[in-house]
Formats: structure tokens, C-alpha cells, sequence
């Protein structure tokens, strides 16, 4: 899990440019002036009704970021992370091993622009 000063407000996330997307991720950038890196996560309760699958999926992107130190690219910096409508395929499989490894595979090819 990140340190609380590492993650990051919604409320601050204004001026932040489009970097990159794909079919399930739009990824947003600005520079913090900070020494450390911000992540936030914004998954819609549209695309995800269930609060459960919601918080599970942040957990899993969070996790991956932290263990696979891809985060720390992005040292002063905010990073938003917006997931698409499209990522219901991934979580309505529960996030088993299979899931998991293709969302590991699609975070891996958004946030190596």
C-alpha cells in the first residue's frame, strides 16, 4: 500500500495533462514539485457498481505499482490513473490468477509511455 503522502487527492487534480490511454486505462500527469510521487485512482461507480470490486481493483493497481517499483519513475510527479468502462472484463472474473496477470500486463504497457 502507498504512504498516505503518496497518494493522491482528487481535489488536486487539476491541470493535470493527458499522457496516454488504451482500452482500459486513460493515465494523466503534472509535475508536483514534490520530491516523491502522488498516484490517484478514479473508478466510477458506473463502471464498477459494486464498492467491493471498486476498492479490490485500486488495491491490485496500487500493488502492482509499489512491488514492481514502476511508481517511482514518476518521483516528482502526480499520476492519475482513470479506469475505462472496459476493465468490468477483468474484474467480473473475481480478479483470479488469469485476470490478474492480464491487468498486470495492461498497467504495464500504460505506465511505460
Amino acid at each position: 500500500m502507498l504512504k498516505k503522502q503518496q497518494r493522491l487527492n482528487i481535489g488536486q487534480t487539476k491541470g493535470l495533462k493527458f499522457v496516454f490511454n488504451n482500452k482500459y486505462f486513460t493515465v494523466k500527469i503534472k509535475e508536483n514539485g514534490l520530491l516523491f510521487f502522488r498516484v490517484g485512482v478514479i473508478i466510477s461507480s458506473r463502471v464498477l457498481p459494486s464498492a467491493v470490486k471498486r476498492n479490490n481493483l485500486k488495491r491490485e493497481i496500487f500493488r502492482f505499482g509499489v512491488n514492481n517499483e514502476i511508481f517511482k519513475r514518476f518521483n516528482g510527479k502526480d499520476l492519475l490513473i482513470i479506469c475505462l468502462p472496459a476493465i468490468v472484463e477483468l474484474v467480473n472474473e473475481g480478479l483470479s490468477k488469469n485476470s490478474k496477470k492480464k491487468l498486470n500486463e495492461e498497467l504495464k504497457n500504460v505506465l511505460s509511455f
